[in-house]
């Protein structure tokens, strides 16, 4: 039984474990949040590292069903690995690779006059709300959330 035990555990760890997908409706400032980068042009991949930042571009919103909106996912509460998971399991399965994500706090979105709202579908993914109609003021509010967003990297 011992060795059915210690089997058992070394296999888990093999397994990441499956994310807590219920989080709570409403999304609070002290949230972290991630946006997937998709693009070289969305970070600055020749800087030294300490130099490397997030790209405005990272942030532009799209046109869904006739919204301004900008696809992230709520991270908090989970493993870095379960975080990547997230991106290789909702993003690269449309054929677009992960480069890095950017990860900032919903309190930092608020302050730019924007909001985070939840739809889940997929799970734990949520959308920046309320954007300008103008580019030139999209463009401005992309910049603010960029500067404030932190680059990470898959290790």
């Amino acid at each position: 039984m011992k060795f059915l035990k210690r089997l058992l555990t070394t296999f888990k760890e093999f397994f990441p474990k499956k994310y807590d997908n219920v989080l709570p409706l409403e999304v609070t400032n002290n949230e972290t949040i991630s946006r997937f980068l998709t693009s070289r042009s969305h970070y600055s991949p020749n800087a030294p590292l300490p130099a490397k930042r997030v790209k405005y571009g990272a942030f532009m919103p799209m046109m869904h069903e006739g919204k301004w909106e900008c696809s992230v996912f709520r991270i908090d509460g989970l493993r870095e690995d379960e975080v990547w998971h997230i991106g290789e399991a909702q993003i690269a399965k449309s054929s677009r690779k992960v480069h890095g994500r950017a990860d900032i706090q919903v309190l930092s979105i608020g302050k730019k006059s924007l909001n985070v709202e939840p739809d889940n579908n997929p799970p734990r993914h949520a959308n920046i709300k309320g954007w300008p109609e103008e580019k030139s003021a999209q463009k401005l509010k992309a910049q603010e959330l960029a500067l404030e967003a932190n680059l990470a990297f898959k290790a």
